[in-house]
């Protein structure tokens, strides 16, 4: 069985859409757009320096970490510029997957942090939801 999984015609520019408006959102500190992406408020999404600290837990709840992320990004006064690249996207179905690289810069003229992300989506009544999100940050 060959097993095709590039992004339809009619999917790929949504899925497109979703990651601009993801960097939009956080680019512009707008919660309400960014966690209209999002399945739900408790998905996966955790970071990790590259590897898993020696004293990892484990468990689902271990990884559903988008509350921290939320108080960093959209509930402190910091402001953030995020761009994406080596954007590769994988479809099978209502099932894609993203992987790409990021720089998150913060502003005006801070630090910045780069890593590598893979998102899981679920294409629900049509739109394309972020099911999970695990990242590198360095």
């Amino acid at each position: 069985m060959n097993l095709d999984t590039l992004p339809t015609s009619e999917d790929l520019p949504l899925i497109q859409a979703l990651l601009k408006t993801y960097t939009h959102s956080l680019n512009t500190g707008n919660r309400q757009a960014f966690e209209a992406q999002l399945l739900d408020t408790t998905i996966p999404f955790f970071g990790l320096p590259g590897k898993l600290p020696t004293d990892f837990a484990g468990g689902l709840s271990a990884v559903q970490n988008y509350p921290a992320f939320r108080r960093a990004v959209f509930e402190s006064d910091a402001k953030f510029s995020q761009t994406f690249s080596n954007i590769m996207i994988d479809q099978d179905g209502d099932l894609a997957q993203v992987s790409l690289n990021f720089v998150t810069r913060v502003l005006p003229d801070g630090g910045a942090g780069q890593g590598w992300k893979v998102l899981h989506l679920l294409k629900v009544r049509g739109q394309w939801k972020i099911a999970s999100e695990f990242y590198t940050v360095y």
